[in-house]
């Protein structure tokens, strides 16, 4: 539907700015003035028209950062807390968010609900906008009536999902400027260095290492077709792209990283984590166990892991217990199937779940660090290694050459 920016003036006289969507202006000057709205101004305008480059949202896909995301449900929950009804939360809510996609969806989302649909019903209509889990939760809420805590709960989820995704970034960046920098500075030796000093090496009539004629032949390779060398890193980054967007090559990549000795308990951990916060704000909000695993499925970032829990959710259809499914499954952390075993057994499985995620968000957490503490050194010791190998390489002929003139 278009997207309309008006300037209206209320009943108590208060000026008004926003956007609404409407099949066309007249119904947008309709729905202004069912509100209680006199429009002044109207007119049809994308999210982002008429907004200078650097105050628009940047988006990558069609999903919303997570952090506005959090943002949409802090706000709704705390205004529906307050009191105000749904309709007002979402324009207020709408309003507080900087303008782009996911405003203009709210606004969509208010407009539903003032033809009769329920919240869960609106925000899956904008999949593109909203996770499953959101959905999920929303219809959980206003069933048991608890829709302000579910939508509190869920920025919380938010905002510790997107905690533990700043801290995987910032943990890499210094790794991955050391590699760039590291590979700048082999293309420099392969092509303004070498080259000075092959003809002399290969004409001193000695026999060179076989480290020294690899590291000439790919300097001569460097030299012949560095355009083609150039040309051909897009295309090979378009190939990975394409071919990582694949779900069966996803499935098996993720399976084999979670195989590797560093790197594996890192995504186990991290998949835990935000399974178990998923399932307890799910299982506390009613949603039976079945359905709450299909939706919590989707918060994972391995897709291996996520066809493992829909193997766990199939033995549960079969007459298992979570515990006994998890266990019986293995590789899931201790402390997820032992407060899995206790919720059930107690009747508190939202709350146990609840508590299992805190415990594997603090591992996570430890685990990010010792990660960190030892990956940055050992990257530093192996680029220079291989820095070394190939200065060595050279002077190793040098040496060669000098003492066949002694």
């Amino acid at each position: 539907m278009p997207l309309f920016r008006y300037h209206a003036v209320a009943r108590t006289g208060e000026r008004l700015a926003g956007e609404i969507t409407a099949s066309d202006e007249a119904a947008a000057r309709r729905s202004l003035r069912e509100q209680g709205h006199y429009p002044l101004d109207l007119h049809e305008a994308s999210a982002s028209r008429g907004m200078p480059w650097w105050q628009r949202e940047i988006t990558i896909g069609s999903r919303q950062d997570i952090g506005m995301l959090s943002r949409f449900a802090l706000e709704l929950g705390t205004l529906l807390k307050a009191g105000l009804t749904t309709d007002r939360a979402l324009q207020l809510s709408a309003a507080a968010l900087p303008k782009g996609p996911l405003a203009a969806s709210v606004l969509s989302v208010r407009e539903a609900i003032r033809q009769g649909r329920s919240l869960a019903d609106a925000l899956q209509a904008d999949r593109d906008q909203y996770p499953d889990l959101m959905i999920s939760l929303a219809r959980a809420g206003e069933v048991s009536g608890t829709l302000p805590d579910v939508m509190l709960g869920l920025a919380a989820h938010f905002d510790l999902v997107r905690d533990v995704r700043d801290k995987i970034r910032s943990a890499l960046i210094y790794p991955a400027v050391l590699s760039v920098l590291a590979f700048l500075s082999i293309i420099f030796i392969l092509l303004a260095v070498i080259p000075q000093f092959r003809p002399l090496l290969q004409g001193g009539g000695v026999d060179l290492p076989w480290t020294t004629t690899v590291l000439f032949a790919a300097s001569a390779f460097m030299e012949d077709y560095w355009l083609v060398v150039i040309a051909g890193v897009p295309v090979l980054v378009a190939a990975t792209i394409l071919l990582l967007r694949n779900p069966d090559t996803q499935l098996r990549l993720s399976g084999l990283v979670g195989r590797l000795r560093w790197i594996g308990p890192l995504v186990r951990a991290s998949d835990a984590a935000r399974f178990s916060r998923a399932m307890s704000i799910l299982v506390s909000n009613g949603v039976p166990v079945p359905t709450a695993i299909d939706v919590a499925r989707d918060t994972q970032a391995s897709p291996h892991e996520a066809a493992r829990l829909g193997e766990v959710n199939g033995a549960i259809r079969q007459g298992r217990t979570l515990a006994e499914a998890l266990q019986a499954q293995g590789g899931h952390p201790d402390v997820l199937v032992e407060l899995a075993r206790v919720g059930e057994e107690s009747g508190k499985l939202g709350p146990m779940l609840g508590h299992a995620a805190d415990v594997l968000d603090r591992d996570l957490a430890r685990r990010l660090d010792s990660f960190v503490t030892y990956l940055t050194p050992a990257l530093t010791v192996l680029l220079g290694l291989i820095i070394g190998v190939l200065i060595s390489s050279v002077f190793t002929a040098l040496l060669s050459i000098n003492e066949l003139a002694v």
